[in-house]
């Protein structure tokens, strides 16, 4: 059984205490979240320290978190791609999920063949957050050819 959802936290990487951890839940591995866009640390330090993390490990999948509307998230995606990133995380917390520049970073995610983990629902900032995650807002994304993604989060509270 793998866990679909893992984020990581800043501080040392130890993958032993994680796997140990995620042994005794039952679990056997899981999607491993990097630390995220807005974070004090640079996008390529996230990355290394995202694959500390799932180095070695069949059972953890490295997703690398991206703002796919900063100015250099086409760069960002070739270097997780090239470094062999799973899949991509993305939370739409200040643009829709169908920003035309979001859309261009997708079609180079989809171009190499990875997924994309959404968040989707209201967020827990303080933030209006509804604008940017009501799922029906990511309904462009199907206009991206051979792009695969998810929706995280049930998308609350617009579920029954």
């Amino acid at each position: 059984m793998l866990d679909g959802h893992i984020h990581v936290r800043e501080g040392n990487v130890d993958r032993r205490s994680l796997l140990a951890a995620m042994n005794q839940a039952g679990m056997e591995g899981g999607l491993i979240i990097s630390l995220p866009p807005w974070s004090s640390i640079p996008a390529a330090a996230r990355l290394d320290n995202l694959m500390r993390w799932t180095a070695g490990s069949p059972s953890l999948f490295p997703f690398f978190w991206i703002d796919p509307v900063e100015q250099d998230a086409g760069e960002q995606v070739e270097a997780a791609a090239e470094r062999q990133a799973a899949g991509f995380k993305v939370i739409c917390n200040h643009f829709p999920p169908g920003d035309p520049r979001a859309l261009e970073v997708y079609r180079r995610i989809s171009a190499h063949g990875r997924p994309i983990l959404f968040h989707s629902g209201i967020l827990w900032d303080g933030r209006a957050s509804a604008p940017y995650n009501h799922p029906e807002q990511f309904e462009p994304l199907l206009e991206v050819e051979n792009l695969r993604f998810s929706l995280a989060h049930i998308s609350w509270p617009w579920c029954d």
